[in-house]
């Protein structure tokens, strides 16, 4: 059975992101047809939010290198360093396990975080 795991963003309802480990035959089937059909995990999330694509093409290429470790028991410290179409990004996260933990951790303040924060450890 197909795994994926869908972070929905519930302030930005335009960002989706998914997790998903891709049998080799959809690289294999890229890299003949230059385009591949969604996993059924990936595409039922999309369609149940609204979303209904049948062939995925490449548009432009992403290449991420992270770099994490464990904060904690709860916490994770990321930092990805991004190439997308020639320009470089960095991004550090903080990723948690329970994000109430998590807010007290990082803020005294815990209403200065937003609830768009992940609460899933990939």
């Amino acid at each position: 059975m197909e795994k994926s795991l869908l972070k929905n963003s519930p302030i930005n309802s335009r960002s989706m992101e998914f997790t998903h480990e891709m049998p080799v035959e959809i690289l294999h089937q890229y890299n003949e047809q230059k385009q591949f059909s969604l996993p059924l995990s990936i595409k039922e999330a999309l369609e149940s939010n609204g979303v209904f694509i049948e062939k995925v093409k490449q548009t432009a290429l992403l290449t991420t290198h992270r770099f994490e470790g464990p904060l904690s028991n709860n916490e994770w410290l990321v930092l990805d360093e991004s190439y997308y179409n020639g320009k470089m990004d960095y991004e550090m996260e903080m990723e948690v396990q329970n994000l109430s933990l998590g807010r007290r951790s990082l803020f005294a303040d815990s209403s200065k975080v937003s609830d768009s924060t992940r609460t899933s450890r990939k």
